[in-house]
């Protein structure tokens, strides 16, 4: 049985599976997002002027985001939902931006 949650209204549904505390994953309108990013990002806004500052995305964000030099689709769909939602300055977002194309260019001539 699915523990997902229904809501019977519009607004953004936020569920976190069986086990609130320690779920791995957090699901927003019916998407799976890595909760350990969006955490990063709810707190660096709290402690960043309410913005991500471009060190952060590199030294602490980025590393979570590709660690073992292996990005999931989870992973990659919450990068993209965290630069739509949080407040990044130009150069963090400008930084992720490039970082997970080069990804993705390299991923894509590793599978030729």
């Amino acid at each position: 049985p699915s523990s997902r949650s229904r809501s019977n209204n519009n607004a953004p549904t936020t569920t976190t599976g069986d086990r609130q505390q320690h779920s791995y994953y957090e699901t927003i309108d019916g998407v799976r997002y890595k909760r350990e990013i969006l955490e990063l990002c709810r707190n660096a806004m709290k402690e960043g002027n309410h913005r991500i500052s471009k060190t952060f995305a590199e030294t602490e964000l980025w590393p979570k985001i590709a660690d073992g030099d292996i990005i999931t689709d989870t992973e990659r769909k919450t990068l993209v939902f965290a630069i739509e939602h949080f407040h990044f300055t130009p150069p963090a977002k400008t930084l992720l931006t490039e970082k997970i194309k080069t990804w993705e260019n390299n991923r894509h001539h590793h599978n030729k």
